[in-house]
C-alpha cells in the first residue's frame, strides 16, 4: 500500500519533475522560445514601451520625495559612502602601473593616445566622461613604479602619441 505524500512533497515531486524535463530538453525550449520571441515581437514592443511609460511617469510623479530620501540617506550615511566608494577603488588597482594605447583616440585630430594609470577601469571611465573613444584600448607596458611608466609614456608622446604630458599623481 503507498503512503500518501504531503502538500509540501507534491510540490517538491512537481519542482523536481519540471527541473528534469528542462534539463533534458533544453535545446528544443531554447528554440521555442526563439520562435515565440520572433513571433510576438511586436507585442513585447508594445509592452516594453508601455511598462517605460508608466515608470517614467511614476518617476516623475515621486521625484521630489525621492530626492528627499536620497538625500537624507546620503547624509545619514556619508562615512560609509565615501569608505564604500574608496574601497570599491582600490579593489580595482594594479599591483603595478601600464602604459595603455586608446587607438581611435580622436580629440583634437590625433589618431593614438599612450597614458599611464594603475585602475584601468576609473581611468577609462574617465576618459569616456571626456567624450573619448576607448573602444579596444589596450596595454603598451607593464611597469613596476610610476616613474618609471612616465618615461615610458613620454617616449610615446615624443614618436607622436597624444597625452597630457608632465602630469604628476600625488
Amino acid at each position: 500500500m503507498r503512503r500518501k505524500l504531503t502538500e509540501e512533497e507534491k510540490k517538491a515531486n512537481k519542482l523536481a519533475s519540471a527541473k528534469k524535463y528542462r534539463d533534458n530538453n533544453k535545446e528544443a525550449i531554447a528554440i521555442n522560445q526563439k520562435a515565440y520571441d520572433e513571433a510576438n515581437k511586436d507585442k513585447k514592443r508594445a509592452y516594453d514601451k508601455t511598462r517605460s511609460a508608466y515608470r517614467k511617469a511614476r518617476y516623475q510623479s515621486n521625484k521630489e520625495s525621492l530626492l528627499i530620501v536620497q538625500k537624507a540617506y546620503s547624509e545619514a550615511n556619508k562615512e560609509s559612502i565615501a569608505i564604500n566608494n574608496k574601497t570599491r577603488y582600490e579593489s580595482r588597482r594594479l599591483p603595478h602601473h601600464i602604459v595603455y594605447c586608446l587607438p581611435k583616440y580622436n580629440k583634437n585630430g590625433y589618431i593614438k593616445y599612450a597614458g599611464v594609470t594603475d585602475n584601468p577601469n576609473y581611468r577609462m571611465k574617465a576618459h569616456k566622461t571626456l567624450k573619448n573613444n576607448t573602444d579596444d584600448w589596450f596595454v603598451l607596458h607593464e611597469c613596476e613604479t610610476r616613474k618609471e611608466a612616465l618615461k615610458i609614456e613620454s617616449e610615446y608622446h615624443e614618436k607622436g602619441y597624444a597625452g597630457k604630458k608632465g602630469f604628476e599623481k600625488k
